[in-house]
């Protein structure tokens, strides 16, 4: 999934660098993708800083191929949100803002990233998903300036139930991970 986004990400970085349109909107004539990810709490062992190595990578083999050019420089940057939205959404609009960042990548966990799209949705920026799967995110929270790299909770369940039913399957088993799943609305309003 990391290598999958960090691809995608380049992919956007190059669109941007070779439009001459795109190009036009950039701030300080880079593009700059943050890779704003849980660097240090429970998604950290599969993001963290492999998805800022990912998207490295990435870049380095876009650049790699026969014939690449970009017109303009790509530079990736990152930060660690430590699963809180507060801490994601001030990343964000910093980032945004000051930092002059074209798109924020990652973002795994529902609650920072739907605070991170809501800034994104504001400054009229990019956000591309890789981890979070809540309902929200693909429903009444979803902005034009969002893609979801992954699967929705809905389209996991329904999809595989619906599956095993309509194979005449009766009798049946579930298995599910045992953590907490961490729901955007847990948080305090003022949080986010």
């Amino acid at each position: 999934m990391i290598g999958k986004l960090a691809a995608v990400a380049v992919s956007v970085a190059a669109l941007f660098a070779a439009s001459g349109a795109s190009a036009q909107k950039l701030s300080d004539d880079v593009v700059k993708i943050g890779v704003l990810t849980d660097m240090s709490g429970v998604y950290s062992d599969f993001a963290g800083q492999g998805a800022v190595t990912a998207a490295k990578m990435a870049l380095e083999d876009y650049l790699a191929r026969p014939g690449a050019k970009l017109a303009k420089k790509v530079e990736i940057i990152s930060a660690d949100h430590q699963n809180k939205a507060d801490i994601a959404a001030n990343l964000a609009r910093t980032w945004y803002e000051r930092d002059k960042v074209d798109a924020i990548v990652e973002l795994v966990g529902t609650a920072v990233a739907l605070a991170a799209m809501e800034v994104a949705d504001q400054k009229g920026k990019i956000t591309l998903l890789s981890g979070p799967a809540s309902l929200p995110i693909t429903n009444e929270k979803c902005t034009a300036t969002n893609v979801q790299w992954t699967y929705d909770t809905y389209a996991l369940s329904n999809g595989t139930a619906k599956a095993v039913v309509d194979s005449g399957k009766k009798n049946w088993y579930f298995l599910a991970a045992d953590y907490a799943f961490l729901y955007p609305f847990s948080q305090r309003s003022e949080d986010v």
